[in-house]
């Protein structure tokens, strides 16, 4: 229970306690980590989505068969995908910072006890 007890006994529960308090840090910075490339996987792959959506409707446009009462439309329709993925980039943030968005910095998390660290660029 304490160190009048039985000094050595004390000392490894002490090192056992500070080795469980470090792994459930490291344990909390690596989900911080996960969390942060889940946010921009999502992100990414609704962007991904989208422009593939607005190429279709690219050679739609290009297709000289299409009808200007469609062309309208699809225009329309493009523009509004356009605003979709400026908007999956923007609110693609973990923490209160955006993570797909011009210049988003660099994020480096725990990844063990030794102090080593993983970046997700």
């Amino acid at each position: 229970a304490d160190s009048l007890d039985d000094a050595s006994v004390f000392s490894v529960a002490q090192t056992v306690r500070a080795e469980v308090k470090t792994a459930a840090s490291v344990q909390s910075s690596l989900a911080q980590g996960q969390n942060t490339v889940q946010v921009a996987l999502s992100g990414l792959r609704q962007m991904y989505d989208l422009t593939n959506e607005i190429r279709a409707n690219v050679i739609l446009l290009a297709d000289g068969a299409t009808a200007e009462s469609a062309r309208a439309t699809i225009k329309a329709n493009t523009q509004e995908m356009l605003r979709q993925l400026e908007s999956a980039r923007n609110i693609s943030s973990y923490n209160g910072s955006s993570l797909l968005a011009n210049g988003a910095q660099s994020r480096s998390f725990i990844a063990d006890s030794a102090g080593n660290t993983i970046t997700v660029s």
